[in-house]
């Protein structure tokens, strides 16, 4: 049996602990009368536990830890950049000069 495609999405939140509590009243109800989405659950439910089991998460020393932070950081650093540099094209002025004319623009 397949599970309902339409609960594809909710079957894995739910899995991972990550259904939203709106969700989740309809979601019980959905598996009381859907006998394929119960089975599946079960199924993917034991698979994620055999994985986790047999595949503990690597540990991180902390230089592999501050080497992933500092590579964060510039991934963020550089999106914001390119936001700065797209809103100089976009307003060219000074950006203390835009509250003086927010009056203006009004």
């Amino acid at each position: 049996m397949k599970a309902c495609p339409e609960y594809k999405d909710t079957l894995l939140l739910d899995l991972y602990g990550e259904l939203e509590q709106s969700e989740r009243a309809a979601w019980k109800d959905h598996l009381k009368t859907c006998e394929a989405c119960r089975e599946e659950r079960k199924r993917l439910g034991n698979l994620l536990s055999k994985v986790k089991s047999n595949m503990p998460s690597p540990a991180l020393s902390p230089e592999q830890s501050n080497i992933l932070t500092r590579s964060v950081m510039r991934e963020i650093s550089g999106e914001w950049k390119e936001k700065q540099e797209q809103r100089k094209f976009f307003f060219p002025m000074p950006n203390r000069l835009v509250p003086a004319l927010q009056p203006l623009l009004c």
